[in-house]
């Protein structure tokens, strides 16, 4: 049994890696459960924190799916993705956060649909996490 697990910032430059570095062959479970805040120095509304946010959040999850796809299809393996409940439920002070959550959301469960349609056997299991660390959350909306 082949398991890959991505967490953090690993998680982004591994999709840089991958495409020359990593023989994915006889994957069985790809597990992403990654974020990113707005870089140091930038704010989360601008374009770069917005940019970044995206990349991580989002844009690295598509990527490493796509690579990984064709030997979860193989295998007929499992993905397993952890989102945020910011992706279901809008809240304040998080919105480029939030977009890329729920971009994250509507994406996988999409993919979920084609691969039903075209009767892949990949499962794929949309975990999604709760609001965290209060103390933070409380200082982050000062």
């Amino acid at each position: 049994m082949k398991v890959l697990l991505l967490t953090g910032l690993g998680a982004l430059f591994f999709t840089y890696y991958w495409a020359d570095n990593f023989d994915p062959g006889g994957l069985d479970y790809l597990v992403l459960n990654h974020l990113g805040a707005a870089p140091a120095g930038t704010r989360a509304h601008s374009a770069q924190g917005t940019s970044w946010l995206m990349q991580v959040n989002l844009l690295s999850y598509v990527q490493l799916t796509s690579l990984a796809l064709p030997s979860l299809t193989d295998s007929k393996g499992s993905l397993v993705v952890v989102s945020s409940l910011l992706g279901r439920v809008p809240a304040s002070f998080s919105s480029p956060y939030s977009a890329a959550k729920f971009a994250l959301d509507s994406f996988f469960g999409a993919l979920q649909r084609e691969l039903h349609v075209q009767d892949v056997n990949v499962a794929i299991t949309r975990c999604v996490l709760g609001l965290q660390d209060g103390a933070s959350a409380k200082e982050g909306v000062r």
